[in-house]
């Protein structure tokens, strides 16, 4: 639901008139919080060795350090999806 915009109907006689549309972001904690990003948010600055990632299993991801953390940002969530992608170990660790 990240980012949808549903709109705001206001009654106006027997019909409904959208007046105003609002953008909504909604973030899934982990524990703490303790994450940089929620996948794929931030995909091409994630920082090989340093960068935390939020997966969408609830655990949280290290992008592996360099030079295998290049991985990390390449857009392809089949291939390097924490946690799901066929080849995500290459890129990351689960902690």
């Amino acid at each position: 639901m990240d980012g949808q915009t549903f709109p705001k109907p206001v009654e106006q006689g027997a019909e409904y008139k959208l007046i105003e549309t609002k953008s909504v972001t909604v973030k899934v904690p982990s524990g703490g919080g303790d994450y940089d990003y929620a996948y794929p948010e931030g995909i091409g600055q994630y920082v090989p060795g340093e960068t935390l990632v939020l997966g969408r299993d609830g655990s949280t991801y290290q992008c592996r350090p360099f030079p295998e953390g290049g991985w990390c940002n390449i857009d392809s969530a089949i291939h390097y999806e924490p946690g799901f992608g066929s080849a995500w170990e290459d890129a990351w660790i689960r902690q």
